[in-house]
């Protein structure tokens, strides 16, 4: 796998069974209508952790390789509060949880062809390793 800087850089990854509900929900909720959420999980991981949770859930060792650093935000993620005030947020799906649901499914339909984005408009800053 691959991480740009040193995988210290945080996120909170978010399943989309946790995020999907509330979305096709909202249009039906006028209490909601002109509100702006955040939705998502409430606990953050290093670039370095979902990197072994992933390979944990594949059974295998962690192969990591390291690219130069992007310019991007260090920590992101967001409070929920103001969602759990209007929604059923429920207990989330654990990144764990998540990442052997995703495993469980690729060990089932295989390796994909991938798609190849061709003609990029905007090529400006993008990372070499994006630029290919």
């Amino acid at each position: 796998m691959t991480i740009f800087g040193d995988g210290k850089q945080t996120r909170a990854y978010s399943h989309i069974d946790d995020v999907a509900p509330i979305i096709a929900a909202s249009p039906r909720l006028p209490k909601v209508y002109n509100e702006v959420f955040n939705i998502g999980a409430d606990k953050p991981y290093s670039a370095l952790e979902l990197a072994h949770e992933i390979a944990a859930a594949f059974g295998v060792g962690p192969k990591i390789s390291h690219l130069d650093a992007r310019n991007e935000v260090v920590h992101a993620f967001a409070s929920h509060a103001k969602l759990a005030r209007y929604f059923d947020v429920g207990t989330p799906v654990s990144l764990t949880d998540g990442l052997q649901r995703m495993a469980r499914w690729v060990k089932k339909h295989g390796p994909m062809t991938p798609v190849v984005f061709r003609d990029i408009e905007v090529r400006k800053n993008l990372p070499p390793s994006w630029n290919t």
